[in-house]
């Protein structure tokens, strides 16, 4: 998702979603079987998140990325905000991504061309 950023936040680390963390990364409640990653650093004054979910085959998908969506928030940080937050679906995978306009649009082209 990162291939060609010129830079990329501070300390950036991946983290495996679990029951625990779920909420806190994608804004909804933990849905059992899906999985997912986490990428942000690990000092909370950079407002960068990056999150791939995949949803068992059961979900709805197209509902799942609207409540992201409408549940988002650029500011979880408290002291930074995001200029850009992108929700992006392709099958079961759901892309959320909240950053720098330029991160964020780079991260979004790169998860598009997984599916071309």
């Amino acid at each position: 998702l990162y291939e060609g950023a010129e830079e990329l936040p501070m300390g950036l680390m991946n983290m495996p979603l679990d029951a625990d963390n779920f909420e806190f990364f994608l804004f909804i409640p933990h849905i059992e079987g899906a999985e997912g990653v986490a990428s942000e650093p690990g000092i909370s004054s950079i407002a960068h998140s990056a999150v791939v979910l995949r949803l068992p085959e059961d979900a709805d998908a197209e509902a799942v990325a609207e409540e992201i969506e409408k549940n988002a928030n650029p500011v979880k940080w408290l002291c930074v905000e995001a200029e850009s937050t992108k929700v992006v679906l392709h099958g079961r995978t759901i892309l959320l991504v909240m950053s720098n306009s330029a991160l964020a649009d780079l991260v979004v082209s790169n998860f598009d061309a997984l599916w071309k």
